[in-house]
């Protein structure tokens, strides 16, 4: 094959790959709903343990597929799924913006988390904004030195 027809096969591929983990968990979250919880039965079917099942089944149901970035892998998708949409949005567009990688993601998501001086509410829970507490603006991740702020 020529190189273009194996570059072509890659991003192909690439595409399959990043799409597994939502094509996977909405899958059974269909089947949840219509037949009953399946994790056994889709965890010998696919070849998945359960809770890397129950861990795709939460995001697909988190994360609704108008926010789902095709730019960004299902991982980056999972270190948002416990935010509120307005959150989830502030911070998918951001890591496609800075094309951070999910490691970044996730140490930018600490950091603000840490710099944060948001108040619980009556139950204890912290609603926190990206743009609540601005990075300063020599923050880098310590991983890929992509700025933060």
């Amino acid at each position: 094959m020529s190189l273009g027809e194996w570059a072509a096969h890659g991003r192909r591929l690439g595409v399959m790959g990043r799409g597994v983990g939502w094509w996977l968990g909405d899958w059974l979250r269909f089947g949840n709903a219509a037949y009953g919880e399946r994790y056994g039965p889709a965890a010998r079917m696919t070849g998945y343990d359960k809770q890397s099942l129950m861990n795709m089944v939460y995001v697909a149901s988190r994360v609704e597929p108008s926010r789902r970035r095709e730019k960004l892998s299902w991982s980056h998708h999972a270190e948002i799924a416990a935010f509120d949409a307005p959150d989830q949005e502030e911070w998918l567009d951001r890591a496609e913006r800075d094309q951070l990688s999910v490691r970044c993601l996730r140490e930018a998501i600490r950091t603000q988390r840490r710099g944060s001086e948001a108040e619980p509410d009556a139950a204890g829970h912290v609603q926190e904004s990206p743009a609540a507490v601005p990075h300063p603006p020599d923050s880098v991740c310590p991983s890929c030195g992509r700025p933060l702020g």
